[in-house]
Order: C-alpha cells, then sequence, then structure tokens
C-alpha cells in the first residue's frame, strides 16, 4: 500500500542517516532481515507448521511481513548481527562460451566457545541475502527465471563435520543442477531453497542447538543462471555484482552474551 510504502522509505531513510557506509543492498537487506509476520498473517500458526504451498502464499501476500526498527539498527546482547558487503563476478567467458565464474566463502566469526557451552540450548539463526539484478530489456515474456533476471544469487552454509572441501563440491554440484533446471535438497532451513530463492532478496531461519551451529561457520555465495550468460552477444558476461549478507544468532537464554566475544573479530557489527 502508499501508507507502507511511505513507511519503508522512512525507515530506509533513518537507516542511511545512522549508517551512511551501509550499500543500499544493505539497507534493503537490513529491513527484510528485522521484518516478522505477526500472528494475523500466519493464521495463529508458526511459520515451521506451514507447507510449502503456504509459505509461498505468505510470502507473496504479505513478504517477510512487517519489519522492526530497532531491530534493524542494533543488537541486544543476546544477539549477534553480522554484514558482509561484497562484489562478485558472476560470469566469465572461456573461450567462445559464457560460465559460471565464482563463488564466495565466508567465514563466520562465531563465538564459539559460548555456543559450545549453550550446547543443546535452542539457537536461531536468519540469514538474509540482498543484490539487485538487470531485467531483461528485449524479452517481455518470461518462461523461465533467467530469461528475466540478469543474474541470480544464492547462499549456502556448511552442514556440520563437513570439510571445506566437500562443501565447495557440493555448491558447485547443486549450482550446476538449478542451472539445468533441477532440484537439490535443503539443510534444514525452515522455508527452504524451492521458496525462498524467488526474485533478489532471499530469507530464512535455522533452528538448532548452540553445539550444532556452533560448527556451521562458513557460508557460500554463489551465482546461477541468468540473461548475462544466456545473451552474449550483449556482452554482459563482464559484469560484476554487489551483494550483502546480513547474518544474526538469537538465543533465548537472555544471560548469554554473544555479542562482546567477536567484538573485535569483524568488520561491520550493527
Amino acid at each position: 500500500t502508499s501508507g507502507a510504502t511511505a513507511l519503508a522509505s522512512r525507515y530506509a531513510a533513518m537507516l542511511t542517516s545512522q549508517y551512511p557506509m551501509l550499500w543500499p543492498e544493505t539497507i534493503k537487506g537490513l529491513l527484510v532481515h528485522s521484518a516478522d509476520w505477526n500472528s494475523e498473517m500466519l493464521a495463529n500458526r508458526n511459520i515451521e507448521e506451514l507447507n510449502n504451498p503456504e509459505q509461498r502464499d505468505l510470502l507473496r501476500t504479505y513478504g517477510y511481513g512487517m519489519p522492526d526498527f530497532q531491530k534493524a539498527v542494533r543488537s541486544a546482547n543476546n544477539s549477534l548481527t553480522l554484514i558482509a558487503q561484497e562484489s562478485l563476478s558472476p560470469f566469465v567467458l572461456d573461450g567462445s562460451t559464457v560460465k559460471t565464474n565464482e563463488m564466495h566463502l565466508h567465514s563466520l566469526p562465531w563465538p564459539t566457545e559460548v555456543l559450545t557451552a549453550l550446547f543443546d540450548s535452542e539457537v536461531t539463526l536468519t540469514a538474509t541475502l540482498c543484490y539487485f539484478i538487470e531485467p531483461n530489456p528485449g524479452n517481455k515474456q518470461y518462461s523461465k527465471s533467467y530469461y528475466y533476471q540478469s543474474h541470480g544469487l544464492r547462499f549456502k552454509m556448511i552442514d556440520s563435520g563437513e570439510s571445506i572441501e566437500h562443501f565447495r563440491e557440493r555448491v558447485n554440484r547443486e549450482a550446476r543442477m538449478e542451472d539445468q533446471g533441477g532440484t537439490y535438497s535443503g539443510e534444514s532451513w525452515i522455508i527452504g531453497n524451492k521458496v525462498r530463492d524467488k526474485g533478489s532478496t532471499h530469507k530464512d531461519i535455522w533452528k538448532g542447538t548452540a553445539a550444532d551451529l556452533a560448527t556451521r561457520n562458513t557460508v557460500a555465495i554463489f551465482p546461477v543462471n541468468g540473461w548475462w550468460r544466456t545473451r552474449k552477444k550483449l556482452l554482459r558476461y563482464n559484469n560484476s555484482v554487489r551483494y550483502s549478507l546480513i547474518l544474526s544468532i538469537d538465543s533465548s537464554n537472555n544471560d548469554i552474551d554473544l555479542y562482546n566475544p567477536v567484538l573485535n573479530q569483524i568488520d561491520i557489527l550493527i
């Protein structure tokens, strides 16, 4: 609605004023990251209770819910927000063929000792990936998503006990499957890749034990198909793209300080 648009614009302007070093991708991402659905939107259910079609309907109707401005600008001691602003070259010309180029692996400075000490206490990880695409300038019929989008980006989290080498191979394999129209299994996210990987802002929620999360300390950002790759004659395959990755950990235990143990380990902490 027009009222919601004005409020979102106000929040974005306030965030930009308070944190002028943040990119537009991050400002948008923070608003989405802070949002949640109220009981009316969820029809008095939990998001975990909804199946995939119900989750799709929820996102189409309400997006990711109502943004919480105070949550967007600061963390309490029992919550932690990490932000990475990066640029990536999704495609490269190899001979006469445009191919997928690079992925980024983000090593996460989790407060490992704190999480391990919490052991089987439940923690919540929220992840938001935000970027902008260039729409296809010439095609008005989009039977596949990559006919419209210049590129897509996805995120994946390393499994507990998985090596970096195996994780990299898994990401490459599943990226190829998506480019070929296939599907792959999720990683215990509440929404999952089948629902969240629409548009250019992707958000999901992971819940598990603190000890389990302590071992999941790497997130991959990787590209998927778009017309920058498929329409080679337009010479967009050398373009780089910016993205913002936002991760937060929340614990229901108010006596646990997740903020200060990593204060000196990261570049941006809100």
